[in-house]
């Protein structure tokens, strides 16, 4: 099962959200996968940091990132390749069986 995260959203993104998944690797079953979906310089950024192997993760790389001031609907559809548009993506298509994204604090099935 691969468990994205969108790792661009929240208020201490995306420090805060790879810790937390690197906190959950030890809770993990080995057919479970977390994707880390976001900015891939900021996440191996972070994972040096800490000393973590990125080989754990499956990475996505993002290009764009929705603001805080961006209006909800129009950045989805404007800004194609964020990181909840593209889990988004990888959710629709079943390439994944959860997203989760911390600034929204939604949970899609």
């Amino acid at each position: 099962m691969r468990i994205g995260l969108d790792v661009m959203g929240g208020d201490f993104a995306p420090d805060a959200i790879i810790e937390g998944a690197v906190d959950s690797l030890q809770h993990m079953s080995a057919d479970e996968k977390i994707v880390l979906i976001g900015d891939e310089g900021a996440i191996y950024r972070k994972l040096n940091e800490m000393q973590i192997e990125p080989s754990l993760f499956e990475i996505v790389h993002t290009t764009q990132v929705i603001e805080m001031g961006d209006h909800p609907a129009k950045a989805f559809s404007q800004k194609k390749d964020s990181s909840i548009a593209i889990g988004y993506g990888l959710l629709k298509n079943g390439s994944m069986l959860f997203l989760k994204n911390y600034a929204e604090k939604i949970i899609l099935i």
